[in-house]
């Protein structure tokens, strides 16, 4: 099974946005989203 993370990344990150807006946290993809948190801080460093 193919995650909105893996096939269409704009579309899995407003998804994320607005689940995290509403607080929707159990409906999260908390793998793609520590993985995408993990690289962000890699790249600022």
């Amino acid at each position: 099974m193919n995650r909105l993370y893996e096939t269409d990344y704009t579309a899995w990150a407003d998804h994320t946005a607005q689940l995290l807006t509403k607080r929707r946290f159990d409906e999260i993809d908390l793998e793609a989203l520590i993985e995408e948190v993990t690289s962000l801080g890699a790249s600022e460093r």
